[in-house]
């Protein structure tokens, strides 16, 4: 989804885990070159994971402009935000 739409979106990671050094590792080894955040699961408090009040992972969520979300789902629904996404493209 991020080279269909890297062009007109920006894609931001968070990872949600126990050691940084295993989150880069995946990244990288996956090729995940967009800006990525890490959030330790031992001080999650003030992260985009309480805030958001995230449950369940991977979740995908789509913002606006000012941090309205516009989408907020698990893969299972990625077609859904594959045609939002699509239909968002001036």
């Amino acid at each position: 989804m991020h080279d269909k739409y890297e062009s007109n979106f920006e894609f931001v990671g968070v990872a949600y885990d126990k050691n940084l050094s295993s989150v880069k590792e995946y990244t990288i080894d996956k090729g995940m070159n967009w800006y990525q955040s890490f959030v330790s699961q031992k001080n999650k408090k003030n992260s985009i994971i309480s805030e958001r009040n995230i449950t369940s992972f991977p979740i995908f969520i789509l913002l606006d402009k000012n941090g309205k979300i516009l989408y907020g789902g698990g893969s299972e629904s990625l077609c859904e935000l594959d045609t939002l996404m699509e239909n968002l493209i001036p």
